[in-house]
């Protein structure tokens, strides 16, 4: 992980989660009163949000053991495309260390966050798994 990844806000959402409600929705699509069947998007996000750093710290915590973060002067979009990923897969990840994105942008602004968050026990009937 190199110092940009760091500060990048995730919610963690837990692949348990996604599936649950998955499963729901194939199972029996849930509709709301009015509204038509057919497709509709579903947004879910985990219930914790934390910095990149703040998650390899939990990891280290659990496993006992240091994960270096690094510093690189190379732009981030370069320094992908030199693993060999393909330009818009560089692209779409570059835009994650944005310094909109850093600061959750869209994505964790009220009430979307909110909303996001309850879908998950809206859903699929459970809590949400938080990441510690």
């Amino acid at each position: 992980m190199n110092a940009a990844e760091a500060a990048v806000l995730r919610d963690n959402i837990a692949p348990v989660d996604v599936g649950r409600v998955a499963g729901a929705v194939l199972v029996d699509q849930p509709m709301e009163e009015g509204e038509e069947k057919g497709k509709h998007i579903i947004y879910l996000l985990g219930p914790q949000i934390s910095t990149e750093k703040e998650n390899v710290k939990a990891i280290e915590r659990v496993y006992r053991k240091e994960i270096k973060i690094t510093e690189r002067n190379v732009e981030h979009k370069q320094y992908l495309l030199g693993l060999g990923l393909p330009e818009i897969l560089a692209n779409y990840i570059s835009f994650a260390v944005d310094e909109d994105y850093r600061g959750g942008g869209a994505l964790y602004s009220e009430p979307f966050y909110s909303m996001a968050v309850k879908n998950i026990k809206k859903y699929s009937g459970y809590k949400p798994i938080s990441f510690e």
